[in-house]
């Protein structure tokens, strides 16, 4: 199981303040890592809903209790965190990194559900239209994947002979 000290100490690493051969950090610059991890992983299970299980550390040895998969965020985003607080420059490719991350994480962690439509809902969206596939448990609304209406309806327009037209335009 990780501890603080192996997010923290990569996220100094990165932003090329602490020295990858040299194993401690000043106390300072600890506690400010910490007071960082802290706040952001708060700040992403309050504001965003993204609840990784983890518990507040107060020092270097507590262990961080958020699954393995999501540690590589946590090390990414810290590091912009830091960064700023250091007035130090991440490059793109960091950025873009953290924001993947995060994407990876939100997708396991937050789930969008189909909505359940009451049985009352009127005709329209949300619903399936009477005289449009009805009772075939069919959503009211069009396939996205179909080009035109025409498609999407099943429809094929013809010349006065039968034959399918390909780039004909309904009258009205």
């Amino acid at each position: 199981m990780a501890v603080a000290s192996d997010i923290i100490y990569r996220a100094f690493e990165r932003i090329k303040v602490k020295d990858p051969d040299v194993n401690s950090i000043q106390t300072s610059d600890a506690t400010t890592a910490i007071d960082e991890m802290n706040d952001m992983m708060i700040a992403l299970a309050d504001h965003n809903g993204i609840n990784l299980g983890y518990t507040i550390v107060s020092n270097l040895t507590d262990a961080i209790t958020v699954p393995d998969w999501a540690q590589g965020m946590m090390k990414a985003k810290l590091t912009l965190l830091l960064a700023d607080e250091y007035g130090k420059s991440v490059t793109d490719s960091m950025v873009a990194k953290a924001q993947e991350y995060l994407k990876g994480v939100r997708r396991i962690c937050i789930r969008v559900r189909k909505p359940s439509l009451p049985d009352g809902l009127p005709t329209g969206q949300g619903n399936s239209a009477y005289g449009f596939n009805y009772g075939t448990g069919t959503n009211f609304f069009y396939d996205e994947g179909k080009d035109d209406l025409r498609d999407q309806l099943g429809m094929t327009i013809d010349d006065e002979n039968g034959n399918p037209l390909e780039d004909a335009q309904p009258t009205l």
